[in-house]
């Protein structure tokens, strides 16, 4: 074969290098039969927002191959009934933030917004840090290293509740989260016109949802997350009421928690709002988390349960249930030495003093109930300070809540002791 002239041979190298492949995301409405594929730093968004895409219902698929992602020109990705976003996996496929939430109740921005049934988020990663994005935004500053909100799931969100909403179906599976100060939200709050503050509603109709595999930063990353799992928090519970908040009739929410193994820095700002995992119920519904095969080790709390924190109609009658199995649940509190020679001015001990709290700032009285139930799960403290309170395994809440939290243990281990009474016939909740 004769050799190349060398303008034959620049063409043919030019020609390679413009051929080279950019990500890309293949985008399928399986129902009208529409597909198209879209490429570039902003090819997720444009799937999204594609207006052959917005068929309520119809089973629609953004598939991204390798790559770095951003949220190109849209606010946030508002996903309905039956949208799925498929990565090649969370080492593989990057959406980064293009500009980060700042404050939950004026604007959310670059956010996973689950508004329907069937969704599903699996194989990527999700960077909060818009400045190492490919494409930031002009409101991405150069010290915007994390953003509060990755994946929220709610009715609506704004200054008017609309009517009850199905969230069915939802499936997480292997999604990394990184540079997010809680990565998984799905609660409620109220408005406030006159002050201009948004809320967020979750008046769900029942719902079964599963979270497998996910994962956030390690320990050696040296970020510190406020909440992993927030299905309202109790420490907050005017901004985080949880999911069901304004529903006015029973409902039953289940969450699945599977092998999923999380050891990070937990205590966001002083820790008083720290949690792995947070769920509160102040509505008439059932709220069960379920946690399997997993590890969850964080700073201080690392599972927080309540129900009826918030007073007046409509807020008592509510079910909290977790029930950890094949697991264990750890906090470490030699993290907080860490963080203390970090800030000699800081808190010398931590916030919380129990891994597993039952009722926490629950109201005495009312049909209200908490319960842990640990089947085959081992909860212990490690690494206390010798200055500060000798912590729990499990809080109860005392004399004051023993007609609302209970908890059962089944083949588990407890250490150290928990602080109140524990029951150990066979835990059969279901």
């Amino acid at each position: 074969m004769p050799a190349l002239r060398p303008l034959a041979l620049l063409a043919a190298l030019a020609l390679g290098c413009s051929s080279a492949p950019r990500q890309s995301v293949a985008c399928r409405d399986l129902d009208s039969g529409y597909a198209t594929t879209y490429r570039g730093d902003a090819a997720l968004a444009r799937c999204i927002g594609d207006p052959q895409m917005q068929s309520d219902g119809h089973r629609r698929e953004a598939v991204a191959g390798p790559g770095r992602f951003d949220f190109g020109g849209a606010e946030r990705f508002e996903l309905t009934s039956g949208f799925s976003i498929r990565g090649a996996g969370a080492g593989r496929t990057t959406l980064f933030a293009s500009r980060p939430t700042t404050a939950v109740f004026t604007d959310i921005r670059s956010a996973l917004w689950v508004r329907g049934a069937h969704v599903e988020l699996s194989g990527f990663t999700f960077d909060g840090a818009c400045r190492d994005g490919p494409s930031p935004e002009p409101g991405c500053g150069p010290d915007d290293a994390e953003t509060l909100l990755a994946i929220i799931v709610a009715c609506g969100y704004g200054f008017e509740r609309g009517p009850d909403c199905d969230v069915d179906g939802l499936r997480v599976d292997d999604v990394r989260v990184l540079h997010v100060k809680t990565p998984f939200v799905a609660t409620g709050s109220d408005p406030d016109r006159a002050a201009g503050t948004k809320a967020v509603f979750s008046n769900f109709r029942d719902f079964h949802w599963t979270i497998r595999r996910f994962q956030v930063s390690d320990r050696a990353a040296g970020y510190r997350y406020a909440r992993i799992f927030e299905l309202g928090n109790a420490s907050t519970p005017q901004v985080s009421q949880g999911p069901g908040a304004g529903v006015a009739e029973p409902r039953r929410y289940v969450v699945d928690i599977e092998d999923t193994h999380i050891d990070t820095h937990v205590g966001w700002r002083g820790g008083q709002l720290a949690g792995v995992v947070t769920m509160a119920v102040n509505a008439p519904v059932s709220l069960t988390v379920n946690l399997r095969r997993s590890s969850l080790r964080g700073t201080e709390r690392v599972v927080g349960i309540a129900s009826h924190v918030l007073d007046g109609p409509g807020r008592d009658a509510g079910q909290a249930l977790f029930r950890c199995e094949d697991s264990e649940l750890v906090a470490d509190h030699r993290d907080w030495g860490g963080r203390l020679r970090e800030d000699p001015a800081g808190a010398v001990c931590p916030p919380f003093d129990a891994a597993v709290y039952v009722g926490e700032f629950s109201r005495p009285g009312g049909p209200h109930r908490t319960r842990a139930e640990l089947v085959r799960c081992s909860v212990r403290v490690e690494g206390w300070l010798a200055l500060c309170p000798e912590p729990a395994s499990i809080d109860t809440g005392g004399e004051r809540l023993a007609a609302h939290s209970s908890v059962c243990i089944e083949e588990s281990r407890l250490e150290p002791a928990p602080r109140g009474a524990v029951e150990t016939a066979p835990c059969v909740t279901r």
